[in-house]
């Protein structure tokens, strides 16, 4: 059994960059229903390494580096700012050397309905994502929404399983008939819809299998071919290991809260998010004192003791 993923991308030292394709009138959109709210105005842009000639490279571990990645992944506001930001800290999704803006887009907002709709069969929600799009016909038949492009999943541009690029067309791969329906509850039609497309993911995008021992012992480990593949593995790996997140109380980055990553009562996801909350509570502090409220009544405000208090103020 694979009890370990590991992905390790190379990044330009240069950085990258958003710019427009060199022959506008040649470069054919390929916008995907349901996720573009622009349609036809998404922008037409394409991210490149800004000197690609160079070997200025550093290497990450995206995934180590964050254990709720693919999470904080689907809660991008698909923006180009946005997700070039994501680029240079973890890497262009598919390791390409051209990635399109609109294909950005559809697998952030996609990411982020199969995660809500997890989140609500985890928690028995029917109302809200559920009860939107898994409504049961009159013969008790719950028909799976956008089953054409979040389903039937081909990526326009990835990287291949022989480290041949692809690009400029759908890739495909067999999985298996995709199921369009199912009868039973809504929750249960749509943990089945959530499972069956990330498996889907996974088979099309596709990992190596290996023994390999990170920790000194040989482990079954796998490496997915780019980072999209990771974050949808990671994905995986989430429901398989039952696992639970929290938002820090400062970005609102989500945060991985299993006994081997966070402490249960982990509130920052780090250390400069921990010390801006400290910065917040003593400015509050500091106010409240000058508005002549009692110490306790600031340390119940802050959640803070007496003593911490006073030392805030100097009034020790």
């Amino acid at each position: 059994m694979t009890d370990l993923m590991t992905y390790e991308a190379a990044l330009n030292g240069e950085g990258y960059e958003w710019v427009e394709p060199a022959d506008r009138k040649g470069y054919a959109r390929r916008i995907r229903p349901p996720w573009n709210p622009v349609g036809e105005n998404t922008p037409r842009l394409v991210l490149v390494a800004k000197r690609p000639e160079l070997m200025n490279r550093r290497t990450v571990l995206p995934t180590d580096q964050d254990a709720a990645l693919f999470r904080n992944f689907a809660a991008l506001e698909p923006t180009p700012d946005q997700a070039l930001d994501f680029v240079h800290r973890f890497g262009p999704l598919w390791g390409a050397e051209r990635e399109r803006f609109e294909e950005w887009e559809f697998e952030v907002r996609t990411m982020r309905f199969l995660i809500e709709l997890w989140d609500a069969v985890q928690a028995g929600k029917r109302t809200g994502v559920v009860e939107e799009h898994f409504k049961a016909d009159k013969s008790g038949v719950i028909e799976f929404p956008f089953v054409d492009t979040v389903l039937e999943y081909r990526p326009w541009l990835w990287q291949g399983r022989k480290g041949g690029q692809h690009s400029g067309a759908e890739i495909s791969v067999e999985t298996g008939a995709t199921a369009v329906g199912q009868r039973g509850t809504p929750l249960k039609a749509a943990q089945s819809y959530v499972v069956q497309a990330i498996n889907r993911r996974l088979a099309t995008l596709g990992a190596q299998t290996a023994l390999d021992r990170p920790d000194g012992k040989y482990q079954l480990v796998t490496r997915p071919h780019n980072l999209l593949g990771a974050l949808w593995f990671q994905f995986a790996a989430s429901i398989a290991g039952n696992k639970s997140y929290r938002a820090c109380e400062v970005c609102g980055r989500a945060m991985e809260m299993s006994p081997d990553v966070n402490r249960a009562d982990r509130r920052y996801c780090s250390d400069a998010c921990r010390s801006r909350a400290l910065r917040s509570r003593q400015k509050q502090a500091a106010e409240m004192r000058a508005a002549r409220k009692t110490l306790r009544e600031i340390a119940k405000a802050t959640g803070s003791d007496m003593g911490t208090i006073k030392k805030w103020l100097g009034e020790d």
